[in-house]
Parts: C-alpha cells; structure tokens; sequence
C-alpha cells in the first residue's frame, strides 16, 4: 500500500471539514465506479468568498485525506480564487500520491469545484 506524504496523512488521521452538506448553496458529488469510492461536498458563500464548507465520503485514506485539505484550505478564500484552487499541483509539491492514489485528486478537486461552480450560480440568482 502506498503511503500518504506526511501533509496529508495527517489528514487522514484527523479530517477536516466533515459533516453535514444539507442547506448548502452548493453540493456536487464525486465518484470512482472503478473502486467505490464516493465523495460528497458542500460549499457555504458570503460576500463573494467561501465562508464555510463540508463533505461526506466512503473511500481510500487518499481520497478522505484530499478532501481534508481541500477543505482546510478553501475557505475564507474569494469564490475566484477557490474556483482557481490546483490540488493537483500542491499534492505534488508534497510528493504526490501513489500509483493506485491518484484517482483521488480527480474526484476531489472535481466535487469541490462542482460544489463551488453551483453556490457562485445560486448567490447570483
């Protein structure tokens, strides 16, 4: 198996971010028919910046690990800036993931980005 570089599995051990997605102004879900994993993710906005976010996920110690991150470093950030957030490049910078890990960032940064594109049209309207 793998092993999580040190940010991250921090993470694992001590996720961040995990509860409750209802009343969200946007959620999306992310999955990997390949291996089950799932990924629920909910975003909160005020004032054109991320006020508060949350996730839900059945899946590997990458994915729930990722998901931590993104949601320690999401909020607080303008809705632009977030939209704009690279998982990829700063899972990298910690020296990446695993052969077997690497559908995680996918499905993470695309549930968050979903979650975040849909609370931008909802604030809008």
């Amino acid at each position: 198996m793998a092993r999580l570089p040190e940010p991250l599995h921090s993470h694992f051990l001590a996720p961040r971010g995990v509860g409750s997605t209802a009343g969200a102004d946007g959620r999306a879900v992310g999955r990997n028919l390949a291996c089950g994993d799932e990924l629920e993710t909910a975003v909160w906005l005020r004032d054109g910046r991320v006020e508060r976010v949350a996730w839900r996920a059945r899946g590997c110690s990458a994915l729930l690990a990722c998901a931590s991150y993104a949601a320690e470093r999401l909020p607080g950030q303008p809705t632009a800036s977030a939209l704009a957030f690279e998982l990829a490049s700063e899972v990298a910078a910690m020296g990446g993931l695993g052969p077997t890990q690497g559908h995680a960032v996918q499905i993470v940064s695309r549930a968050w980005r979903e979650a975040l594109s849909k609370a931008a049209e909802s604030c809008q309207s």
